[in-house]
């Protein structure tokens, strides 16, 4: 009876504790995904005000990544570092190449607007719908690398649904990776429809 008594209460305690460690998981995770998705948001207003100095302060110090397409790990993509983030923005820089095989040129603030601010018809996008780790759509053309190369990233993804166009949808992720036990802004990837 002693035993049994003994044997009752460690099991009810295990239970308990493992309850308990799942709510503080859950609640781990939900403040998270707060704490990203307001960090996210602050990012997006001040990219899109080209506030480069806000953005360099959240940014990791390997340098910032931008790419024009999913697959983010890719030879098609920009690496700035913090001096370069804020540096003269009348500097042309060489973003990638687009689908055609030609030499995306811009500043960053004409590449912020005419890419992550314009859809592909050149219409202003409208980042309505916000995930975090997730896509909107399975893909564009282009694989959203993000889980596979660099799996304990955390990512926010902003997506603008389609018009009556269909292909003109766009999302922009903010990928974060961990350092010193923050997440820092590690790249910005923008994601559309690539035929």
């Amino acid at each position: 009876m002693v035993l049994s008594t003994i044997v009752l209460t460690v099991l009810m305690f295990t239970a308990c504790s493992s309850d308990s460690t799942n709510v503080s998981k859950e609640e781990t995770t939900i403040e998270k995904k707060e704490v990203l998705v307001e960090k996210s948001d602050s990012l997006l207003s001040s990219l899109e005000s080209h506030d480069w100095v806000e953005i360099s302060k959240e940014m990791h110090p390997e340098g910032l990544v931008f790419t024009l397409f999913a697959d983010l790990g890719n030879s098609n993509e920009v690496l700035l570092s913090k001096e370069e983030l804020i540096a003269d923005s009348d500097k042309e820089i060489v973003w990638g190449k687009d689908l055609a095989d030609r030499e995306i040129v811009a500043t960053k603030e004409e590449f912020v607007d005419t890419y992550l601010f314009q859809t592909i018809f050149g219409e202003d996008v409208n980042y309505s719908e916000v995930n975090l780790n997730e896509s909107s759509v399975h893909s564009g053309g282009v694989i959203n690398t993000i889980p596979t190369k660099f799996p304990e990233a955390q990512y926010v993804e902003y997506f603008s649904p389609a018009s009556d166009k269909e292909l003109d949808w766009q999302a922009l992720r903010f990928v974060y990776q961990e350092h010193e036990e923050e997440w820092l802004l590690y790249a910005i990837v923008r994601d559309v429809h690539n035929p």
